[in-house]
């Protein structure tokens, strides 16, 4: 099978890419990072350095694959709202999809997606929207909960403070999972 990644070799890829690799399918990892080049091949997938921002290098990349696996990245360069920047890379991820006539989608979302009461989590509904759109093409959402790696954002705020702020009451669980812990 051919699948292309989005997510370069963060945290769930340098996992996944490794025991795709392994089943015996042919990977290609898309990564804006050139400097990830060498360490792409030496785990036996095919590199593709560009942006995920843009339409036409992924139309490329996702043609003659029989899988393609979509994320955001935690890097976003658009000043717009968070809403707006995940719609507009809705579009691109459909556009993307529809033009290289993938047949199937899986992409990371996020607990609260389906909720509008989730707060800033709600922005990937808008990714989830454009996908759903799409005619003859199987999509699967995976919502997990948070990452222990996405507490390293509040760093600054614990040197400084000795706190963690949220906007998520203090007496509600939370869960997360340590990806390191994943099979």
């Amino acid at each position: 099978m051919k699948i292309t990644l989005l997510g370069s070799l963060g945290h769930i890829n340098r996992v996944l890419i490794p025991s795709l690799v392994q089943a015996g399918h042919e990977v290609t990892v898309i990564s804006s990072n050139p400097s990830r080049t060498a360490a792409i091949k030496v785990i036996g997938a095919i590199p593709a350095i560009g942006s995920m921002d843009d339409s036409h290098f992924l139309t490329r990349q996702f043609t003659g694959a029989d899988a393609v696996y979509l994320m955001i990245s935690g890097n976003q360069t658009t000043n717009d709202t968070l809403f707006n920047a995940a719609q507009a890379q809705g579009e691109i991820f459909a556009d993307a999809v529809r033009k290289s006539h993938v047949k199937n989608v899986v992409n990371l979302s996020s607990l609260g997606a389906n909720n509008p009461d989730s707060g800033s989590l709600y922005a990937y509904h808008a990714i989830e929207d454009q996908l759903s759109k799409l005619p003859n093409v199987n999509v699967a959402f995976i919502r997990p909960v948070g990452f222990y790696s996405n507490l390293f954002s509040n760093l600054p705020s614990i040197r400084n403070d000795h706190a963690i702020y949220s906007n998520i009451p203090d007496s509600l669980p939370q869960h997360w999972v340590d990806q390191a812990t994943l099979p």
